[in-house]
């Protein structure tokens, strides 16, 4: 999953100004990454994420630093625009093969950010069903997200996917029953093949 923060001018002035602590009008790579790492600790407290078999069965916790597992940014050195964008990939440890819902509920807000976007990449084998925000109507697994922050409700941003539960339980079952079948069969045959006891012979 992709989570990306759009600065507008003059937040990314002020987060340009903020990096460049020894104050030479440039942001060295040292400088950049401190600064990203400040960014990732508040997003990291400001995030939560929701896992669960089925989208009325999510159990939640905090996002955990580990699972921040690349940070970029582009606009240290101004460009035409003058913007700044922070990209953070998060990789969450729960298997999605055990799972039928997640729901990222982010309350990191910044002054200044223009766009909000998260992108979610499906693990290999994982076919959403549905996506959205919780609060409203899920519709077709739509994967990407932008947010202007201008025009955003208050309140923390809220995205649900939803695909095919486990199968694990149908699972079980069909290998117990497969297990009994098996047991059966092998019970008949050592029936059929044990050897009979002769008839006793007359006094």
């Amino acid at each position: 999953m992709d989570y990306r923060l759009g600065f507008g001018v003059d937040r990314a002035n002020a987060e340009r100004k903020l990096a460049d602590r020894d104050g030479d009008f440039q942001v060295s790579t040292l400088e950049a990454n401190a600064r990203l790492d400040r960014r990732t600790a508040e997003l990291v407290a400001a995030t939560s994420v929701c896992v669960g078999r089925t989208r009325d069965a999510l159990s939640c916790r905090p996002l955990k630093p580990s699972e921040v597992v690349r940070v970029e940014a582009e606009g240290w050195s101004p460009g035409p625009t003058g913007h700044l964008h922070i990209t953070w990939r998060l990789e969450l440890t729960e298997r999605p093969a055990r799972l039928g819902a997640f729901e990222l509920q982010d309350g990191y807000s910044v002054d200044g950010v223009d766009v909000t976007d998260v992108t979610i990449t499906p693990p290999a084998g994982v076919t959403p069903l549905a996506a959205g925000d919780p609060a409203g109507k899920l519709g077709a697994a739509t994967l990407r997200w932008t947010w202007v922050e201008a025009n955003r409700p208050a309140g923390p941003r809220r995205v649900l996917v939803t695909w095919p539960p486990p199968r694990e339980a149908l699972d079980r079952l069909l290998l117990g029953v497969a297990a009994l079948a098996i047991a059966g069969l092998l019970f008949g045959l050592w029936l059929r093949r044990r050897p009979r006891s002769l008839p006793s012979s007359p006094q």
